[in-house]
């Protein structure tokens, strides 16, 4: 027996006016933990952002560390006083009251390890720079415990971080003066540190070289001493008395005279006209 092509039709739209029950999905818990591992103290940050609700919208989180303690938020922070294996849990609660449960494992370890310097520049620890030179000076370190790491560098035992501001792996070094400098830096993960240093050696600065040109001072001074020289003898020549010839008439063969102005004398001890002490007869 057929059913009428009406009755079919009927009972279609029928079926498609009755409500369709839609079935409510719980929501996707998803863990992340920074560090994966540490010591007892060190913070782990546990974050459920990543988790979903397929049909709708998640309303709380809630947390168990596995050492008795919980809290709620979507980011949160957690201290484990005692080494050991520990089970994170986070309960996800949506907008249609359902829920759902997941875990993450972490472990906890009961000895601080110590920072490794895996490599450093320059390799060799003996450096020697030009006066005005820049070098650079760089590390690279990890912490197996995935402790944050610091770095401190110091040059004389000076911390240069004191003048900068900054944690960096790296640095550089402009030496102030000649000579032997030390570049020391540790690398620390709040508790222990390993050290890494260089000896630099500055060479001596050469003297500066003149830019202005041979100087002729030497030469002006030894002029103007001539000049001078000339000058004072030009003056007492000037002021030299001159040579005063007295015309006498001859005198007796054998008296006496000055050979310098011809004066006769007798039996004088110096000529009264010129001064000469000496005669001739």
């Amino acid at each position: 027996m057929r059913f009428p092509i009406a009755a079919a039709l009927a009972l279609a739209i029928l079926a498609s006016a009755l409500p369709v029950a839609a079935q409510d999905l719980p929501p996707i818990p998803v863990i992340s933990v920074t560090p994966q591992t540490g010591r007892p103290g060190t913070v782990f940050f546990f974050t459920g952002w990543e988790s979903q609700d397929p049909d709708g919208w998640i309303t709380s989180f809630y947390w168990t560390f596995g050492d008795g303690d919980f809290t709620v938020g979507a980011n949160v922070t957690h201290r484990y006083a005692s080494p050991g294996p520990y089970t994170v849990s986070l309960t996800l609660s949506d907008n249609e009251g359902l829920n759902a449960t997941g875990w993450a494992q972490l472990n906890v370890t009961g000895q601080n390890q110590l920072p490794l310097i895996e490599s450093w520049s320059p390799l060799d620890h003996q450096v020697t720079m030009d006066p005005g030179a820049l070098q650079s000076f760089s590390v690279t370190a990890t912490g197996p415990d995935g402790d944050p790491l610091t770095y401190t560098w110091r040059v004389d035992g000076v911390v240069m971080q004191e003048v900068f501001g900054v944690s960096t792996s790296f640095y550089t070094y402009s030496p102030p003066s000649s000579g032997s400098h030390t570049v020391w830096v540790a690398v620390s993960d709040g508790l222990v540190d390993q050290n890494q240093t260089w000896e630099v050696d500055v060479k001596v600065a050469p003297p500066p070289a003149s830019t202005s040109g041979p100087s002729f001072f030497p030469i002006l001074a030894a002029g103007i001493v001539l000049v001078l020289v000339l000058i004072i003898g030009g003056v007492l020549l000037a002021h030299r008395p001159a040579a005063i010839r007295v015309f006498v008439p001859p005198a007796a063969p054998g008296a006496p005279w000055c050979h310098r102005c011809g004066a006769t004398l007798e039996e004088a001890a110096s000529c009264p006209v010129c001064g000469m002490p000496r005669f001739r007869g």
